[in-house]
């Protein structure tokens, strides 16, 4: 349903939209930047570099991301594949589908990682099933949150992959 290197939408400057409705499927992207995936900074296998303030010392801890999908019809399953250095969290049509390395609670712009992501595993796809209840045939939106856990960290990274089971059609 989604590639490793399917192009997202993404917001960079800093700001705390943490009000706004940026997780729904109506909501007007078309201001972010746009680029392949994997994204993020510093990491090695980067496709799109994206900003992190341009003060090493005290770096966006959040940066948020979008990617619209079709789906022609209801999978049995669907399971995700998620690279996040170093916590992320996956919205799908506006509802929280998981969440990887964070706290528990709201989350803010301000809010950090539980962990830094280091060596490998700030590469390493972390897989996880998706609830179906949370998917249409059609038009669908996902949407994530990428948080550092310091401001003075030295690499971001985030990138999905989204794969399904969908049933045979007789011939």
């Amino acid at each position: 349903l989604v590639s490793k290197s399917a192009a997202w939408r993404y917001l960079d400057k800093g700001l705390d939209i943490t009000g706004a409705p940026w997780k729904s499927a109506d909501y007007y992207d078309g201001f972010w930047s746009s680029g392949p995936s994997p994204l993020g900074f510093t990491l090695t296998n980067l496709a799109t570099t994206v900003s992190y303030g341009g003060v090493a010392s005290n770096r966006y801890i959040t940066t948020y991301f979008r990617h619209t999908f079709t789906m022609d019809r209801q999978p049995l399953s669907v399971f995700a594949r998620i690279m996040r250095a170093d916590g992320a969290a996956l919205y799908l049509n506006g509802t929280e589908a998981a969440r990887h390395n964070l706290p528990a609670g709201a989350l803010g712009s301000a809010t950090l990682a539980s962990a830094a992501t280091t060596g490998t595993n700030a590469v390493r796809y972390y897989d996880f099933p998706l609830a179906l209840s949370n998917l249409v045939v059609g038009r669908n939106q996902l949407a994530a949150e990428l948080h550092l856990s310091s401001a003075n960290r030295e690499a971001a990274g985030f990138s999905l992959e989204l794969l399904s089971v969908t049933p045979t059609i007789p011939a």
